[in-house]
Parts: structure tokens; sequence; C-alpha cells
């Protein structure tokens, strides 16, 4: 969320391309731990011919090959697919944004600095799956609202989930009587 970065335990930020990190983002997010080379090649490049796409993919990797964390490599490329190593995402927040008003707040404001929002997204099908990741997010959000209503004290923080809400979807009658309540 926010500005796309790969930092190590510490905070420290760690130069990872772009173009990589999105590589990271995606087999994060989308549940797919392996994908195929010719899939990335062409979700990140896709504007680019097949050869040259394949060519920006493999020198991209070779950038990557240092990063590791405790465990391991953040990610291994074999000859066909690649594959993400353990890491942590602050997207596996949302999983827990009902369990208490404290992870609905850092939920909330991780969704109002927008997914990936400061990355320069490749056109056509990694949009559309970036796209398709706001409008998840924004229903988990909604939801983790409307059901935590009575369990959330803090008013502001019900109210500006609201409102961010009423920015998205102005019609939403659900979500306005939280307001209005």
């Amino acid at each position: 969320f926010g500005e796309l970065r790969l930092v190590d335990s510490g905070g420290v930020a760690v130069a990872c391309p772009e173009r990589g990190a999105l590589i990271l983002a995606y087999l994060c997010v989308s549940g797919e731990k392996t994908a195929s080379r010719e899939k990335l090649a062409m979700l990140i490049w896709p504007e680019r011919e097949k050869s040259v796409a394949f060519k920006n993919l493999r020198s991209t990797l070779w950038r990557m090959r240092h990063l590791a964390a405790e465990s391991g490599p953040l990610i291994t490329a074999r000859e066909t697919e690649v594959t993400l190593g353990e890491i942590t995402c602050d997207v596996d927040g949302f999983e827990a944004l009902e369990r208490s008003e404290e992870a609905f707040r850092t939920g909330l404001a991780l969704w109002r600095d927008g997914f990936l929002a400061s990355a320069d997204v490749p056109p056509g099908r990694y949009a559309d799956w970036v796209g398709e990741q706001r409008r998840l997010f924004t229903q988990v959000m909604r939801a983790a609202l409307l059901g935590g209503e009575e369990r959330f004290a803090d008013r502001s923080l019900r109210r500006s989930a609201c409102m961010h809400l009423l920015e998205l979807d102005p019609m939403d009658t659900a979500v306005r009587a939280i307001l209005e309540r």
C-alpha cells in the first residue's frame, strides 16, 4: 500500500528494481507463490515483444538474486518458473481487520494509502489485476466496518472509515447509516 518498497526486518529500504518489486507484490498478493516466467514476462512487460519481455525478466531476476531473508532467498528463479520465498507484506494485515480495533485502525491507514498507489503499474493485465485488488480491499474494509461497528469504540475511527468509503460510493446506504448514528 502506498509506496512500493522492499524493507528488511529492521525497516531499512533494500535496493530492488521496481519491476522486481511488482513481481514480488503480485506473487505475495495473488496467492500464487509460483508463476511461470512467461506469465510474469507478459504481465510486467506487456508492451514489449515476447523475446524482449523475457530478456527484461531475466535481467530483473538477475539483479534480484542477492535479495534474501533469514529463511532464504526472497525469490527463486528456475528455468520455467519463479517462486516466492518467505516474505511478509503489509497486505497480510487485511486478514485480521475484524479481530480488533487496532487491527482495523492499521488496515484503514494502509487502505487509505491505496494499493500500489505510487507504483508505475504496467498497462493491461497487471493494471486490471491492481484495480481488482483495490476493489477487493475496499470490500474487505467495508465488511470489517459493518461487522465491527458495535465493537469499535473509537467514533472518529468509524467516521474516518465511513468518509473514505463514501468518497468511493456516495450512495452506500449501510455506510451512510453508520455515519448518521
